[in-house]
């Protein structure tokens, strides 16, 4: 079975919910929605149009050869709340939200608990002819606050009556 995210916005539904229970209940919904991430533990702790704030417990699951987080799970958890800031200005029912670009930078190794925090830009790009790109920076931090890690990503985002779909095969 798989679901359909073009049907309905998550971030929009989970503003019903009370807000001691919007986080966690938003972090369990997009961990079935995006299986990729489940099992990995990131839990929203803030969620606003102009900033995510994601941690990450230690588990094995993200670790690499070496005991620390595994490199590519650095660039997920950098990736996702970037995401999700975008999304939260260009709402996913309205419009496709898609990564185009990621660049990282690596300072230290990700040991223990991992924040990471994504901003919104100083301003947010009109769009044109129903398109347009966002860059956004994503820190992830230790819990002792030192730098782990710094992301770039680029977003395009474009009206969905703008998408060319693939034709259904037969």
């Amino acid at each position: 079975m798989s679901l359909d995210l073009m049907k309905f916005d998550l971030l929009k539904l989970s503003d019903k919910l009370p807000s001691s229970l919007r986080l966690k209940a938003l972090t369990k919904a997009l961990d079935i929605a995006v299986p990729f991430n489940f099992g990995l533990g990131m839990q929203i702790k803030k969620l606003t149009p102009n900033e995510v704030v994601l941690i990450s417990p230690e588990r094995r699951k993200r670790k690499n050869h070496v005991g620390s987080a595994h490199a590519c799970f650095l660039a997920l958890l950098s990736e996702y709340p970037a995401g999700l800031v975008v999304a939260q200005n260009y709402p996913f029912d309205k419009h496709r939200i898609i990564i185009s670009e990621l660049k990282i930078e690596y300072f230290k190794q990700g040991r223990g608990t991992l924040t990471s925090i994504a901003k919104s830009p100083s301003a947010w790009p009109e769009l044109v002819n129903g398109e347009t790109f966002i860059n956004m920076e994503t820190e992830i931090t230790n819990s002792k606050g030192e730098r782990v890690s710094l992301c770039h990503t680029r977003w395009q985002v474009k009206e969905w009556t703008k998408v060319r779909k693939k034709r259904e095969s037969k």
